[in-house]
């Protein structure tokens, strides 16, 4: 008999759910409709609510005990009915956080009185309100509650009979059916309360992350969850982030790459083809972009495959490995400017050595006045090749830590206009030549021949790069730059003389710009170009403690700036160079030393030729078992750098026993390298190579002239 009425009582439960059910959904489209109209009739702020709401309830049927509430955006009541006026004008926060008046159903929400209604809502379109309707679940019930009752005592009549048949039969299984079910309720509660547990914890390990967590949609990347971290890091708030994709997230140049990633994950197998590792750039709600490493994993959340996402801020550790990369690649660079340099140097002294020897034997001959002139003119064409020469070995030495300098404190503008003339004449009539030298550029400390150089180096780069003609303008500024300067970087902090160069020529792209001052790089044609014009310019100012910055693009010329370090003293005034005079003769004694010896050849015959008497040597030692033999010397001439013994060490040696001695130094390496040996401009007497005859003698005889022995 229980088997006969289980069905039974089973299916008229089935029917009474049904019914409830249906006249709770007809009682919340109902109200959700009254919602709605309401919400229309709400077209201004003008119309009365409490008026409104009273024509809804004489238009609408709705169940007794419903209400009708009108809030502004704020959660202010601005009309309750049927009753209730007394709420109006008060803030009611609870009704503040309605849901989204978008949803098409009703809901189920708990009054105040602990009792459930069914809700509604709706917003006006004109103003922004938002209205509610409220049923109380009971009275959408009572509509179907006679048709439940006659279902209920209809089964329970049958339901009596079937347990009475069975009363006696059922007494022992009731007591077994009892222990039972008490045992399927506990289980069922610990294992509740286990998913609970596991449930809890995963939520808080999801919130407690340090690092910005999301739960993302995977086939439309819809953003369904973050935790705090995210909200923090992005300035998003919960709800915000759910109403993005993760695409939101990205900048537009970005979007492509991520899609391609998520093809690929779509396609992969296994957990390491569903995961993803990368840097990516996001935005944050302010618009700042910052460098993120994601770690992304592809799971199934309710059945669905979701991306578990955790970014990681690597701006600054990205910004630092972009510095040490670029602080490496100076490094190189500066290592390989200093190999060359050094090569070029090297190169340089011993062409200077050649070109002595040539430019002095071409000035003895050409002194000869019974020369034919036939052969004089082929003396002086071999002169001038030798000049140019000299002018090559002066620009590598310039290159490779420059020659001997003679800084002083020196008016750019000054340097300036005094080279215009020659710099018309030498970019051609086709270029136009333009100068705004600003007064207030200032004095800088520099060796003026090097400061004329950088100048006609980048006038000439400038005329090569406008073949077909253009404007070249040189013009002066003072410049104060301060720390981390966003318009001068890579420029030290402080006051600066900056002189710049531009041309309208056919510019460079940017990988040509990373090799113009690497020395010998040109792309120009060999025959006329040798690579060492933007490199000479880099060597001198980088020496002098300056930068220089490029600005070009091909089509639209290019700009050169050279920042000068800026001094506070007053330009020394530019002495115009006097008339050149024959050097005078005499007849005193000079121990010359010379290691090179086409070089000790013709210094030898050129102060023989003028009536002094000349003892040689090749090298230091030599030259100190020559000068116990004469005592009599008066002038020690010698090169600084020689194997064995530097020109310094056999001074000093020298003048122990003869302290009215006189020196005077050669040399044909760079500065740097001359210091390196003790001797300096500064103290010294000093004769750079190349040099003539007629230089060499004016040498020996201002120092032989001398008060005082020149110092060692």
């Amino acid at each position: 008999m229980c088997a006969v009425a289980a069905p039974f009582v089973l299916g008229t439960a089935l029917r009474v759910r049904e019914r409830v059910t249906a006249a709770r959904v007809e009682a919340g489209r109902r109200a959700l409709d009254v919602a709605g109209l309401v919400a229309a009739r709400l077209d201004d702020r003008a119309r009365d609510a409490g008026t409104v709401i009273a024509d809804a309830f004489r238009g609408a049927r709705l169940p007794d005990g419903a209400t009708i509430t009108i809030l502004d955006a704020q959660g202010v009541v601005l009309g309750h009915g049927p009753r209730g006026e007394e709420l109006v004008g008060r803030r009611m926060p609870n009704l503040a956080a309605l849901p989204d008046a978008g949803r098409r159903e009703a809901i189920e929400v708990v009054g105040s009185d602990g009792a459930p209604w069914l809700a509604a809502f709706a917003t006006a379109p004109a103003t922004g309100w938002r209205v509610r309707v409220a049923v109380p679940r009971r009275a959408a019930d009572a509509a179907v509650r006679g048709e439940v009752a006659r279902d209920v005592l209809l089964t329970a009549a049958a339901l009596a009979l079937a347990l009475g048949l069975a009363a006696v039969v059922g007494r022992r299984v009731v007591g077994s059916l009892d222990s039972t079910f008490d045992e399927m309720a506990a289980t069922i509660d610990a294992r509740t309360a286990a998913l609970r547990r596991i449930e809890q914890r995963y939520q808080l390990l999801f919130e407690a992350c340090p690092l910005p967590l999301f739960l993302s949609e995977f086939a439309t990347h819809r953003i369904l969850a973050v935790n705090d971290a995210a909200c923090a890091e992005y300035g998003y708030t919960r709800e915000e982030f759910t109403h993005l994709t993760l695409l939101d997230l990205r900048p537009a140049e970005e979007r492509l790459r991520f899609l391609a990633v998520s093809r690929a994950l779509t396609e992969a197998q296994g957990f390491r083809e569903r995961s993803s590792t990368g840097v990516w750039r996001h935005r944050h709600k302010d618009g700042s972009i910052a460098e993120v490493e994601v770690f992304t994993v592809i799971t199934e959340f309710e059945g669905q495959p979701v991306r578990l996402s955790v970014s990681l801020d690597v701006t600054a550790r990205r910004r630092a490995e972009r510095a040490l990369q670029e602080s490496q690649d100076q490094l190189r660079r500066a290592q390989k400017m200093e190999a060359l340099g050094r090569f070029a140097g090297g190169i340089a002294h011993d062409f200077n050595n050649l070109l002595t020897g040539i430019l002095g034997y071409c000035d003895l001959a050409l002194s000869d006045e019974g020369l034919p002139s036939e052969t004089r003119e082929d003396f002086s064409a071999i002169r001038d090749a030798a000049q140019r020469a000299a002018g090559l070995t002066g620009r590598i030495l310039a290159f490779s830590r420059g020659r001997v300098m003679q800084p002083v404190a020196l008016d750019v503008n000054d340097v300036v206009e005094g080279l215009q003339p020659m710099l018309g004449r030498m970019i051609g009539e086709h270029i136009r030549l333009e100068s705004d030298l600003s007064p207030s550029a200032g004095t800088v400390l520099a060796d003026s021949g090097q400061v004329e150089q950088v100048v006609l180096n980048l006038a000439l780069n400038a005329r090569d790069a406008m073949p077909d003609g253009g404007v070249l303008s040189i013009s002066t500024s003072d410049v104060h730059v301060e720390h981390d300067d966003a318009h001068h970087p890579d420029v030290p902090p402080g006051r600066w003389t900056v002189l710049e160069v531009r041309d309208t020529g056919v510019g460079m792209d940017a990988e040509t710009q990373t090799h113009i001052f690497e020395p010998f790089f040109t792309t120009k044609d060999r025959a006329r170009g040798t690579g060492l014009g933007l490199a000479t310019v880099y060597a001198i100012v980088q020496q002098g403690g300056g930068a220089v910055r490029v600005w070009s693009a091909p089509g639209a010329g290019s700009r050169f700036a050279v920042y000068l370090p800026r001094v506070d003293e007053p330009a020394e005034e530019r002495r115009t160079p006097p008339a050149p005079q024959l050097a005078v003769g005499g007849d005193e004694t000079i121990l010359l030393v010379e290691d090179e010896e086409a070089v000790r050849a013709i210094a030898r015959e050129t102060l023989i030729r003028r009536g002094y008497r000349v003892i040689t040597a090749a090298d230091g030692p030599s030259a100190i078992e020559v000068a116990r033999r004469h005592p009599e010397i008066d002038l020690l001439l010698t090169d600084v750098v020689m194997p064995g013994m530097s020109g310094r060490e056999l001074a000093e040696l020298l003048a122990r026993d003869r302290h009215a001695l006189k020196v005077l130094f050669m040399t044909g390496y760079t500065e740097d390298e001359v210091l390196h040996r003790g001797v300096s401009s500064d103290d010294v007497a000093l004769l750079a190579k190349p040099f003539t005859p007629d230089t060499l003698c004016a040498e020996v005889r201002a120092v032989l002239d001398a008060e005082q022995p020149s110092a060692v």
